[in-house]
């Protein structure tokens, strides 16, 4: 006879001993995939606040970026500069 089920269980115990919160955490989550939580109201509030907590270091980010971008461009090139006030600068007439 194959002792495959009796050593996995074995396993399980020794993941469960030296895991506890984290054999607790995924007790909790299949309980609740199970009981029919996946498609609620408190599960999608969930999702939208983690997506906005997730995505909001990299809006972050972009925008810094963005911004580090704009004031490290030289005064010269900015496009709203007076042309008249630089010094090579040749009048038409």
């Amino acid at each position: 006879m194959d002792n495959q089920p009796q050593r996995y269980a074995v396993t399980l115990s020794q993941r469960a001993m030296a895991h506890p919160y984290q054999t607790l955490l995924i007790a909790a989550g299949v309980g609740y995939v199970l009981g029919g939580g996946l498609f609620t109201r408190l599960t999608m509030s969930m999702l939208r606040a983690g997506v906005r907590m997730g995505a909001l270091p990299l809006v972050r980010r972009a925008l810094l970026d963005a911004a580090e971008v704009a004031l490290a461009l030289p005064a010269q090139s900015h496009p709203t500069q007076n042309f008249q006030s630089r010094p090579d600068h040749k009048p038409l007439n």
